[in-house]
C-alpha cells in the first residue's frame, strides 16, 4: 500500500514544540509521525462531514455569480459577516428578518436554512 506524502512541518516551529517536550532523537521523531497522522485524521473528518448553513450560502452565493461584499450589501451584512456566516462561525444566532432576507436573494426556502442553522447550531459542526 503507497504512502501518503508526509507534511513539511516547520523546522522552527517543531524544534519548540519539541523541546517543550523534552523530546530528543527517536521520540522527537516520533512525536513528529503523531503530529502529522494527527492533523491527517481531523482534515479526514471534516472533509467528511456533512452540508453545513455556511457551505450551503458558499454554493448558491457562488451559483449567483456575486461576491461576499455584494451579497452583503444586498442583505443588508458587512463582507466579513457573510465571511463568518459562510465559515460557519457564527457567535450568535442571526435575526430571523436577516435569514428571510438571506434566502430571498440566494432563492432558497427560509425553512431549509433554519434547519441547516438549527442542525448544526451557531459554531460548526457538533
Amino acid at each position: 500500500m503507497p504512502q501518503a506524502p508526509r507534511e513539511r512541518i516547520d523546522s522552527a516551529r517543531l524544534s519548540r514544540r519539541v523541546a517543550r517536550r523534552g523530546a530528543v532523537g527517536s521520540e522527537a521523531r516520533q512525536y513528529r509521525r503523531e503530529s502529522v497522522i494527527t492533523r491527517r485524521r481531523r482534515s479526514a473528518r471534516t472533509a467528511k462531514s456533512e452540508p453545513t448553513l455556511g457551505m450551503r450560502v458558499m454554493k448558491e452565493r457562488r451559483a449567483l455569480a456575486l461576491t461576499q461584499a455584494e451579497l452583503g450589501e444586498l442583505v443588508g451584512l458587512t463582507r466579513s459577516q457573510i465571511s463568518r456566516i459562510e465559515n460557519d462561525r457564527l457567535t450568535t444566532e442571526p435575526h430571523d428578518n436577516t435569514m428571510r432576507l438571506l434566502a430571498e436573494v440566494l432563492d432558497m426556502p427560509f425553512d431549509e436554512l433554519m434547519a441547516l442553522l438549527d442542525e448544526r447550531g451557531m459554531n460548526g459542526p457538533k
